[in-house]
């Protein structure tokens, strides 16, 4: 577990369970705090699960370790993305968030980042709720968004793939 500041009682209560509970100071950066993370993992897969998120379908991990997972290494899990508190309407993506633990695999991008992908790569059937974006919290949006907006702005600075960068803040802003 990777913490970068939190501030209610999310150490404490990680450490009951585990003594890798590592803390960096925050950013501004997305995918250096995700690489970060990576660093301290030693296993032969690493599964990406941010604060926000909740794994929905554990036994479809376990059926995807079960398979022929070993000729990728890569694979795509189905994101519903929440947009209101009661849980209800939500837009679905897929996301490459369990990846073998290459030496080359790193994620770019200060905010919406992206992996490095390492063909070959597969779909799972894996969902991942995602909590992070709930609309009817307006203040919260707000402070998101701006936080957002500031960060790919940074990136098409510092020479970001554009198009994507774009897309980005064009949801941002709408």
């Amino acid at each position: 577990i990777t913490d970068t500041g939190s501030t209610d009682h999310t150490v404490e209560i990680a450490k009951k369970y585990t003594d890798k509970v590592f803390c960096h100071k925050w950013n501004d950066d997305f995918a250096a705090m995700r690489n970060i993370s990576i660093k301290y993992c030693s296993g032969e897969w690493i599964l990406i699960l941010d604060a926000d998120e909740v794994l929905d379908n554990p036994e479809e991990l376990i059926k995807f370790f079960e398979s022929d997972c070993e000729k990728l290494n890569c694979a795509v899990i189905k994101f519903l993305n929440y947009t209101d508190e009661k849980n209800e309407k939500y837009i679905v993506s897929g996301m490459c968030r369990l990846f073998k633990n290459l030496p080359d695999f790193c994620y770019n991008g200060k905010v919406h980042e992206q992996p490095s992908l390492i063909k070959p790569l597969g779909n799972t059937k894996i969902t991942i709720r995602h909590y992070g974006y709930v609309s009817t919290d307006y203040e919260l949006m707000n402070y998101k968004y701006k936080r957002n907006i500031d960060l790919l702005l940074k990136d098409l600075e510092n020479g970001a793939e554009q198009t994507y960068t774009y897309y980005q803040l064009a949801q941002s802003y709408n």
